[in-house]
This record gives C-alpha cells, sequence and structure tokens, in this order.
C-alpha cells in the first residue's frame, strides 16, 4: 500500500502553493479560509516540519516546501488528464487534425460549429503548422492538411478539394 498524504490536504497545499494565500486557495477550492488553514496543520503534522512562513500579509513556502509543491502539481496534472481521457474512452471519438494556419482560419474553422453539432460524440483537435513541418505533424495527428500534392508511403493521401490562387495587386502597382 502506498504511503501518500491525504488527498485532501494535498489539492489545499497545491492551491495554496500557487496562490501563496488562504484566502485565494479557498476561494479556488470553494472552502473556508480555516479549512485550507486545518488541512495544512494536516499535511504539516503529517511530515512533522513547516512548510510555510509568514512574509507580511502574505505566506511563502520553504524551499523544501516549494520543492514538494512542484511535484504535487505536476502529480495533480497527471491524475487529471488520466482522468479526462477515462471520461472520454467509449463516450467520445477525438480525431487530431493538423492543417496550415490559412485553410484553417479561411476554410476548416467555420466548418467546425456545424460538424460538431452533427457529430457530438467526436472532439476535433484543430493544430496549425506550415508545410515544411509535414513530417513531425503525422506521427501526432490523424489528419494531416497540405495545399500540394502528395504520395507518402504507408499514408492516405487524398485529394481534398479544387483551390486557385489570384494574385491581387492595386491599379499604381500594376501600371508599372
Amino acid at each position: 500500500m502506498r504511503k501518500i498524504p491525504p488527498f485532501t490536504a494535498l489539492r489545499a497545499f497545491e492551491a495554496l502553493s500557487r496562490h501563496e494565500s488562504f484566502s485565494q486557495a479557498a476561494a479556488e477550492l470553494n472552502v473556508s479560509h480555516s479549512a485550507v488553514s486545518q488541512q495544512l496543520r494536516l499535511l504539516e503534522g503529517y511530515f512533522s516540519c513547516k512548510l510555510v512562513r509568514k512574509a507580511g500579509n502574505r505566506i511563502e513556502l520553504t524551499p523544501a516546501a516549494r520543492s514538494y509543491a512542484y511535484d504535487v502539481r505536476k502529480s495533480l496534472d497527471l491524475l487529471a488528464v488520466a482522468s479526462e481521457d477515462f471520461a472520454s474512452s467509449g463516450s467520445a471519438h477525438c480525431i487530431r487534425i493538423n492543417a496550415t494556419p490559412s485553410f484553417a482560419i479561411r476554410w476548416l474553422i467555420p466548418r467546425i460549429a456545424a460538424f460538431q453539432r452533427r457529430n457530438p460524440r467526436i472532439e476535433i483537435r484543430l493544430e496549425t503548422s506550415h508545410t515544411d513541418e509535414f513530417e513531425s505533424s503525422v506521427d501526432q495527428s490523424d489528419l494531416v492538411i497540405r495545399c500540394y500534392p502528395m504520395k507518402k508511403a504507408g499514408l492516405a493521401c487524398r485529394h481534398l478539394l479544387h483551390d486557385e490562387a489570384v494574385a491581387v495587386g492595386s491599379p499604381a502597382l500594376l501600371s508599372d
């Protein structure tokens, strides 16, 4: 069995470490100032050492507590991501799309809302990058959209739509 401090105390400590304020940590956690203080005392009792000291109207973490807070934050972030992934498994499908910025802004983004209304169980994650970044985009995306024809071994490459490029210039520039 893992020996870890109470989860409520860890959450309170992590919020306190970011805000360095009992009131702000309490507001974030939707508890009272004294509840955060009580959780901090519980954690200090668990480790048999002080984790914070007064600095005027604020508090500051001891150097050891600051290092511990960083690790706790990383652990809570990892737990949040794992929980989000678990919650969405089976209930939604995620499609990761990588497109050029101009295509994403002018064509794809205006159509995403309508797609989401028709397909509420599909989550779209859109990332933009330039054409010369194609190779690294393939491994991290389900769909890569570029403006030039291509054939790549191991990939299904399809023509998506016809596009025209038109040069536009001011009459003064064109007269010269």
